[in-house]
């Protein structure tokens, strides 16, 4: 998921332009610690699930990242 930079408005990775206040969007982010995100497989309000692979590995794993909405914290 990405966050316009103007307005604070959560996206889904597609989105170029920010449609609540018009702002072009940047890409969102393309690694998680060692992790490269290949894809996006479910946008959800509580959650996102990215499929990525650690390193030059070629096993693909999941990662699930929680939004604030989730209620899930430290």
């Amino acid at each position: 998921m990405k966050r316009c930079t103007s307005c604070g408005q959560i996206l889904a990775q597609k989105i170029t332009t920010c449609p609540a206040c018009g702002s072009h969007i940047v890409d969102g982010i393309k690694y998680i610690d060692d992790y490269k995100i290949l894809t996006i497989i479910h946008e959800g309000r509580s959650s996102l699930v990215c499929k990525a692979v650690k390193g030059h590995s070629e096993n693909p794993v999941s990662i699930r990242l929680f939004t604030e909405k989730s209620g899930v914290d430290d």
